[in-house]
């Protein structure tokens, strides 16, 4: 199945926030949650949501902050088994005007902002697709299942030898002598 990008859309404009700020609750769809899976090579995303609180900050800049709540099944990478996995990933990002002179890297360092940054164009920012990269990020690139363990150097050796094309030969050549 081939979806299109973003698949969890959920887009805001910024020019009408009051100066109060803005609470968002987003929670994916069935079928936001297969695309979303599909996108990120799950097994499933059985549930997918936060509540995100957008706060005006100073030089114009919007801090964003939430914890993403999930639950899905990724494949252990040992066993390929599917795995449950609980998330809970608090996250903050800070939203910047395209035009403002603190979109340079250098400049939020300096007022000491260490907080993610996302680069906002025509007033607009999409919050499903900043949640998304969230998950993306937030999950383990290599899972394994807790009984999962790699083989020893020693079984690893004894499968070779089983596996390879020259152990019978070897075998043949042992009942020679």
């Amino acid at each position: 199945m081939k979806t299109s990008y973003p698949e969890f859309s959920r887009p805001v404009n910024l020019s009408n926030l009051s100066a109060k700020g803005l609470e968002e609750h987003l929670t994916a769809s069935t079928e936001e949650r297969a695309a979303l899976a599909e996108r990120f090579d799950l097994v499933s995303l059985d549930s997918f949501n936060t509540t995100l609180i957008l706060t005006p900050s100073s030089a114009d800049t919007l801090l964003v902050k939430g914890t993403l709540e999930a639950k899905l099944r990724q494949r252990c990478i040992i066993t390929l088994n599917p795995i449950d996995v609980t998330l809970s990933v608090p996250f903050s990002v800070r939203l910047i005007p395209e035009q403002s002179p603190m979109n340079q890297e250098e400049s939020l360092q300096h007022l000491g902002i260490d907080e993610d940054f996302e680069i906002v164009t025509l007033g607009r920012v999409d919050l499903g697709e900043l949640v998304a990269q969230q998950l993306g990020v937030s999950l383990d690139p290599y899972p394994r299942a807790p009984e999962a363990a790699w083989p020893t150097q020693k079984e690893d050796e004894q499968s070779q030898t089983k596996r390879s094309p020259w152990a019978s030969l070897k075998k043949l050549n042992k009942n020679k002598k």
